[in-house]
């Protein structure tokens, strides 16, 4: 039997003198297993509590829609094109990039005439594994250009 314990974990510290016993060895070994896998557990969870920050670009391709996968759910997506441009005023407006969260769109919002009411139009949305960008015109100076054809944007995304 040992006479001694460590000092945090209280495994055995035998002497010259003390028996060794199976048990104790056992003993400490079922501690240190425990003790192991306990911080495993915390690090897995101090892992995830940790935001994931992604930065990249994707090349439109002009489609009416692209997606582009992350692996992860992101909580916000923001997008511009190469030279920082997220909107043009011109005429009634050009849409290229902007923040989409999970359940709200970065979105166009435009109106075809002062009586009629306004409609939106999403440019960038939040998905399960990604985001996805829009190509849409919708008048003759007006229209969400986030997936134009041979332009490169860059994106930053934080899950």
């Amino acid at each position: 039997m040992s006479t001694n314990k460590t000092q945090h974990y209280h495994l055995n510290q035998w002497e010259a003198e003390d028996k060794v016993l199976r048990a104790e060895f056992n003993q400490d070994n079922a501690k240190l297993d425990s003790a192991m896998a306990q911080a495993a557990q915390e690090r897995a969870e101090l892992r995830s509590a940790i935001p994931k920050i992604v930065t990249g670009t994707y090349q439109g391709n002009g489609a009416a829609s692209q997606t582009i996968p992350l692996g992860f759910a992101p909580k916000a997506v923001l997008t511009m094109t190469q030279s920082g441009l997220m909107y043009s005023p011109n005429s009634s407006g050009y849409m290229f990039g902007g923040l989409a969260l999970p359940g709200h769109s970065a979105s166009h919002r435009y109106r075809r005439s002062i009586s009629s009411p306004y409609e939106y139009y999403p440019g960038v949305e939040v998905t399960d594994t990604g985001f996805t960008v829009y190509e849409t015109r919708i008048g003759e100076y007006a229209g969400v250009s986030c997936n134009s054809a041979d332009t490169t944007y860059h994106y930053l995304a934080i899950g």
